[in-house]
């Protein structure tokens, strides 16, 4: 009878396969190649949900719409990953859509992902390979903010290897293009200063790492006051640790007295904090 009922859920399957090749819809070919997958998994057979991953990839990749074909292939990986942990099959399907994406804009964004694929693996060695990647053709196309992106990886990577000056280095640049490109994004700069705050702590740059703190903070100040109350209690978390990281910084160079003051800050944040979620759950209950 289990035998039967597969045979006849394959049989849906080709349908399935049939009505998406017939309309051109990637994702409804997702959907129906999810199911079966999902199938195969609950019984246990990894080799036939792995054929059936393949089988996908050859379908699609004769639809006539390059950026859906895309963008289902991304999202298929994503669902490969989240939902069934196989990191080795969706790295297959991002593989197979840095070959098939429209142009380099969306390969690098391919690159991307699976470079934060193999990182979420530890597998540094290939995700680098994908930054790399990415970085380069970013750079020849002239796209800025991908590049930045990619910089930004390279560099939370080179801060989780503990190579700090790397990481600086990568940082540094990132904000360098920030600056020239798009000087008003301040949610960006203040995650990259911060950043780059915390990466001279680690490296022993007292005096840089107060100062790329202190600009993370004027960013913050700018920006939380445009903020509702939800966000502000989110943004006020992330001040908390600047101040906490700005303390260590003053401390080891024996500026107590400012190094009070940003402690006395932090505790005054995480005491608002807390009187802030308060009130908002009073709202909700109300």
């Amino acid at each position: 009878r289990l035998s039967q009922s597969l045979e006849q859920a394959r049989h849906l399957l080709v349908q399935g396969w049939e009505l998406a090749r017939t309309l051109q819809d990637p994702w409804l070919a997702s959907e129906v190649t999810s199911g079966l997958r999902g199938l195969y998994l609950r019984l246990g057979d990894h080799s036939m949900a792995a054929e059936v991953t393949e089988e996908h990839m050859e379908l699609v990749a004769g639809f006539q719409d390059p950026v859906s074909v895309f963008e289902s292939l991304l999202s298929f990986a994503g669902e490969l990953m989240e939902e069934d942990g196989n990191a080795d099959a969706a790295a297959k399907v991002l593989r197979r859509a840095v070959k098939t994406a429209p142009d380099d804009g969306y390969r690098s964004d391919a690159w991307l992902r699976l470079g934060q694929l193999h990182c979420r693996e530890d597998e540094c060695e290939e995700a680098f390979k994908c930054y790399d990647a990415a970085c380069a053709l970013a750079e020849r196309t002239g796209d800025q903010m991908t590049f930045v992106d990619c910089l930004e990886k390279k560099s939370l990577l080179h801060f989780y290897l503990e190579n700090t000056e790397d990481s600086i280095a990568c940082l540094s640049t990132a904000h360098e293009i920030l600056m020239r490109t798009d000087p008003l994004d301040r949610e960006r700069l203040l995650e990259n200063r911060r950043s780059l705050g915390v990466a001279y702590l680690m490296d022993g740059h007292w005096a840089l790492a107060e100062e790329a703190l202190r600009s993370a903070m004027e960013h913050y100040n700018v920006m939380n006051c445009d903020l509702d109350s939800r966000h502000r209690v989110l943004y006020n978390e992330s001040h908390v640790l600047l101040f906490d990281a700005l303390e260590k910084a003053l401390l080891q160079q024996g500026k107590v007295s400012e190094a009070l003051l940003a402690s006395d800050e932090r505790r005054a944040r995480v005491l608002w904090r807390h009187v802030a979620r308060g009130e908002g759950a009073a709202e909700g209950s109300s």
